[in-house]
């Protein structure tokens, strides 16, 4: 709007100096008039007080923000922010507390038929396979869990059983998700193999029926069911000499179930959503169905489907583009380096303060500095609030220039009158005046139906006006 009425204050301009200098006879005065009529007409049309107020509105939300613990790197953000129409968030660290604990160590009674077998008793031996699955370096919170287990179990800290050493690494093929150890004896020869990951895939490496393996799935989907992040485990005893998990065949060791409780004001947060049009109550789709997806289905999908699970970076980043492609506008959150291209691609990129990345942090718009899910629906909050409050703006400026113009046109097309304002009073009126009385607007209390309305259509410059005025006290 600015850029347009520049250009038309110009024109604007141009033709009142050479009118009213023509009409004055030409001299040297009549120019100096001229253009005096002329920039004061085209002073007036020009709504210069929009970029201040804009800037200043939005470094007002951005330090609201900053008392609710959301950093705000670009300005622009908040506004598109309260324009969000999907949010992508991924549920561990934001949704959960990420605080994992092992509740339920579900086991069989097989152990790897070794030498040195593990030394729990029957009831833990589907954790001490978990254990034996673990990397070297423990980062994964469910595998920090499985130890903790150990140690509230009266175990101490783990160790490998005696005489054993850590061997290569079971690489996972495409398809298998998880984790895999080999072990050694002092002579370098391979005792056991150890395995953990999605139920599904370790129950199709093991030596079982199809009826057990949907008996052990169907136990699986009760444990699901309680919100339990759950894995399997299996191990193949020292016959198996194989560098790839696909190429031996494993025992079932037991399931492992996991409690990571929601963040504190989380389902407070998404009833928010809820009530704001930002719903996830379709159906689920899990990566592998991705990657069979043809490029030309992905925006059926992302229509048809609110939860993606089991989902690699590469997927983030085709299903922001594929939300940006049906008009969307995407907010997108992220910890890691391999989110920073999702982060990028979205409209909104919200990285995480505690454990996120570097990379992730310097590429995301925002930073939740606490990982809390509740003060990015505030957020959207405060930023539909600063689209609202700039539409009061917009339309308080735009009403205020039509006096002010109104004023300074007779001179411009009727040279025989006198200038009634000059530049100067402009500036003051328009760079002074004007933004003192629109930050009341700013200073007004906070809509208590900003979130109880869906989000604003891509195409739409503001949300409606009754919106704004609405609030304003009666009287």
């Amino acid at each position: 709007m600015v850029h347009q009425l520049s250009l038309i204050a110009i024109a604007a301009c141009l033709l009142a100096t050479v009118t009213h200098a023509l009409h004055e006879g030409g001299s040297a005065g009549a120019w100096r008039d001229g253009a005096l009529a002329g920039m004061t007409l085209a002073i007036s049309l020009i709504p210069k007080e929009i970029p201040v107020v804009l800037t200043i509105f939005l470094a007002m939300g951005a330090w609201r923000l900053a008392n609710h613990r959301v950093l705000t790197r670009h300005l622009a953000s908040l506004q598109t922010l309260g324009a969000t129409l999907v949010l992508c968030v991924n549920k561990s660290g934001t949704l959960k507390s990420n605080r994992t604990t092992l509740v339920h160590p579900a086991c069989s009674d097989a152990i790897p038929a070794t030498g040195k077998a593990p030394r729990a008793p029957l009831a833990l031996h589907a954790l001490e396979l978990g254990l034996l699955a673990c990397p070297a370096m423990v980062d994964d919170p469910m595998d920090r869990a499985l130890h903790d287990a150990c140690t509230a179990l009266g175990q101490g800290v783990w160790h490998a059983p005696e005489g054993w050493q850590a061997g290569p690494i079971l690489k996972p093929e495409s398809g298998w998700m998880g984790f895999g150890q080999s072990w050694l004896d002092a002579s370098g020869h391979m005792v056991c193999q150890a395995i953990k990951g999605a139920p599904e895939q370790i129950l199709a490496l093991c030596n079982l029926s199809e009826a057990e393996c949907d008996a052990l799935l169907g136990g699986v989907e009760v444990l699901a069911g309680r919100g339990m992040r759950v894995l399997d485990v299996a191990w193949a005893g020292p016959s198996e000499t194989a560098a790839e998990p696909r190429q031996s065949t494993f025992c079932w060791g037991g399931t492992l179930a996991f409690a990571d409780p929601l963040r504190p004001g989380v389902r407070e947060a998404v009833a928010r959503c809820r009530e704001a049009g930002l719903d996830a109550s379709w159906p689920s789709i899990e990566g592998p169905e991705l990657d069979a997806l043809e490029p030309e289905d992905w925006p059926r999908a992302v229509a048809d489907t609110s939860v993606f699970a089991r989902v690699r970076p590469e997927h983030q980043l085709r299903l922001v583009t594929a939300l940006k492609a049906r008009g969307e506008r995407v907010t997108m959150t992220g910890d890691g380096v391999n989110d920073a291209s999702a982060l990028l691609a979205a409209d909104v990129g919200v990285g995480m303060g505690r454990r996120g990345a570097d990379v992730a942090r310097e590429t995301a718009d925002l930073v939740l500095l606490d990982d809390d899910f509740p003060a990015l629906v505030e957020a959207i909050a405060e930023g539909r609030e600063v689209r609202d409050k700039l539409s009061c703006a917009e339309v308080f400026i735009v009403s205020a220039q039509i006096p002010i113009a109104g004023l300074a046109l007779p001179p411009a097309v009727a040279p025989s009158l006198p200038l009634i304002l000059l530049p100067v009073h402009l500036v003051l009126l328009e760079l002074v005046i004007d933004p003192s009385c629109t930050l009341v607007i700013e200073t007004d209390r906070p809509s208590t139906e900003v979130m109880r309305c869906p989000p604003i259509p891509r195409t739409a410059p503001c949300r409606r006006q009754v919106t704004c005025i609405s609030r304003w006290p009666e009287g």
